[in-house]
């Protein structure tokens, strides 16, 4: 799993062991055992709510970043990511980035674990993309630091043959079509290095290139 440089205190923070080298945005891997410390503890509201320290006893004392998660899809192909574009009717009309959602507050009692985050993955993969994959096919491979001390969860779908890719997601946006309904991303295309990127008009998200300039530099190892 590849990280992102991350800095701050609290939650966040903690995601990540010590920062050595230079301060380009990939650095070494993410510490998998840092991330679950950060994650995996009673939530008290979501998206800068205050999280107890464990255990907890008394006020509580530090907050959870936003969080997301975003989703590779692999053909097998020609070893391309999807990228997509955000429509219209989107916050962010016109961007390019992976396909992804928020990660849903865990119900009451519940953890924040690494399981609970691969379903989030797994329903956004289903929503965005029309590709369904079990929650435990998914594996988290990047985090990456966003806007506002957010954080990205970048997780490896299975590998899919182009042709399916783009089948699903027509059909997916299809059916949103059907309902009356807007899809949330209204393109897609297939990129497999960093220089692709920049025949896509429009605004990029932030992480877009990093996440794919480190998958050029390959291979990925789906499922460690």
């Amino acid at each position: 799993m590849t990280r992102l440089t991350f800095r701050g205190s609290g939650p966040g923070a903690r995601c990540w062991s010590p920062c050595q080298g230079d301060n380009s945005p990939w650095q070494g891997m993410a510490d998998r055992e840092r991330l679950q410390q950060a994650t995996a503890r009673p939530l008290r509201g979501w998206n800068g709510s205050h999280v107890p320290e464990a255990p907890y006893d008394g006020p509580v004392t530090e907050t959870l970043p936003p969080m997301g998660v975003d989703l590779f899809d692999v053909p097998t192909d020609d070893g391309c990511v999807m990228v997509a574009r955000m429509s219209p009717s989107t916050a962010a009309p016109g961007r390019w980035q992976l396909p992804g959602g928020s990660v849903e507050p865990p119900e009451e009692g519940e953890m924040l674990d690494e399981g609970a985050l691969r379903r989030n993955a797994a329903r956004e993969l289903l929503e965005e993309t029309g590709l369904d994959s079990a929650p435990e096919g998914l594996s988290l491979w990047a985090v990456t630091p966003g806007e506002n001390r957010s954080i990205g969860l970048v997780h490896l779908a299975p590998p899919r043959p182009a042709a399916v890719v783009r089948e699903r997601f027509v059909a997916a946006a299809a059916a949103e079509r059907a309902k009356g309904c807007d899809p949330e991303l209204d393109l897609f295309t297939l990129v497999s290095l960093p220089d692709h990127l920049a025949t896509l008009d429009g605004p990029h998200a932030d992480y877009l290139e990093p996440v794919v300039r480190r998958y050029a530099q390959g291979p990925l190892q789906y499922g460690a």
